[in-house]
């Protein structure tokens, strides 16, 4: 079990089968986690936005937002990258499947549906021995969405695209999942005639 490491733990799973979400959320409550459920890819990005949980349960396949686009969004950014993260999916299977979850897209464990309960609770267990990031919430606000736009904007006024990219850099790093800075990104990257980059980030900003 979870014992003494639950004690104040808050973990998010974002699974779209209510039957799976209700599962895994009783079975850690039961190990004494505070737990809160997203239905779906865009809610969990939105919780995800406001509050940083200790541990996050995903789904592979999510509507709205993939579930491996949340993985790869909290794995590149520096400020997300040692939040934990459980996959969990019934349409990838076997050992090949789960190394590539790991090493591909950055997930600290992978499950296979159906998975036994003690299998779930062991690893969240052992995930949740971490320690905690010395990041907190309030740092990650220190750069603003309001003071982000205008810094990039006198960036861009003076020519400094360098100093500008900084600045999305950080502000993509705080928040992952804004589509305004997945917005000026593409921007940015549309005005030094990166289109390839543009476009990923305009589809970014789309997905959010």
């Amino acid at each position: 079990t979870l014992g003494d490491h639950a004690a104040h733990v808050e973990v998010l799973v974002i699974e779209d089968d209510d039957a799976i979400r209700g599962l895994i959320a009783r079975i850690l409550r039961h190990d004494g986690c505070d737990v809160e459920e997203a239905a779906d890819g865009q809610a969990g990005a939105n919780f995800l936005r406001q509050k940083r949980p200790d541990l996050l349960v995903l789904d592979a396949m999510l509507p709205h937002v993939h579930g491996f686009e949340i993985c790869a969004a909290i794995k590149r950014s520096p400020l997300w990258t040692t939040l934990p993260i459980i996959m969990v999916s019934a349409v990838f299977k076997g050992f090949e499947s789960a190394k590539n979850i790991q090493e591909v897209h950055g997930a600290d464990a992978f499950l296979e549906k159906p998975f036994e309960v003690n299998q779930l609770r062991h690893i969240a267990a052992d995930l949740l021995k971490r320690p905690k990031p010395k990041t907190t919430r309030s740092a990650t606000q220190t750069l603003t969405a309001e003071r982000a736009r205008a810094l990039v904007d006198h960036h861009l006024t003076v020519g400094d695209t360098a100093e500008a990219d900084l600045v999305l850099e950080a502000w993509i790093a705080a928040d992952p999942f804004s589509a305004r800075a997945w917005l000026e990104r593409g921007n940015l990257a549309l005005h030094k005639g990166d289109d390839v980059a543009a476009l990923r980030a305009y589809e970014l900003a789309s997905t959010y």
